[in-house]
C-alpha cells in the first residue's frame, strides 16, 4: 500500500517539476497566451519575458512557445494540478493558425538574391 502511494505520489511531483522546468525555460508559457493573442492582433508584439534558463527573450505567439505549451500541458494536466485546457488549447491554436499562415508567405515572397 504504501509502494503504491509512493508511486502515485512520486509520478505527480516529477510531472510538476517537469512542467515547472518548461515554464522556466519558456516564461510565457506560464500564462493562457489570450491576452498575448489579443495583443498581438491589436497590432503590438507582446514579450514573453526573459527565460531563466537561456537568458533570452520569448515571445507569446512563436512555435517554441507552442510547443512548450504543448507539452507543459501533457505533463501537468496527469500530475493532477488544475489546468483550464481549453484556454491553452484555443491559445495553442491560435499560434498554429498563425504559423501555417507565414509559412506560405515567406516562401513564395523570398527575395532573390543577385549572384
Amino acid at each position: 500500500m504504501l509502494y503504491a502511494w509512493l508511486t502515485w505520489t512520486g509520478s505527480s511531483l516529477a510531472m510538476t517539476t517537469f512542467a515547472a522546468l518548461i515554464v522556466c525555460y519558456q516564461p510565457a508559457c506560464a500564462s493562457s497566451g489570450i491576452p498575448g493573442l489579443i495583443a498581438y492582433l491589436n497590432g503590438v508584439k507582446p514579450l514573453g519575458g526573459v527565460s531563466h534558463i537561456t537568458g533570452k527573450m520569448t515571445s507569446f505567439v512563436s512555435v517554441k512557445t507552442m510547443l512548450c505549451k504543448l507539452v507543459g500541458m501533457i505533463a501537468s494536466i496527469p500530475s493532477g494540478l488544475c489546468k483550464l485546457k481549453c484556454v491553452v488549447l484555443v491559445s495553442l491554436s491560435n499560434i498554429l493558425k498563425m504559423e501555417t499562415i507565414k509559412t506560405p508567405k515567406n516562401l513564395i515572397f523570398k527575395k532573390k538574391k543577385n549572384i
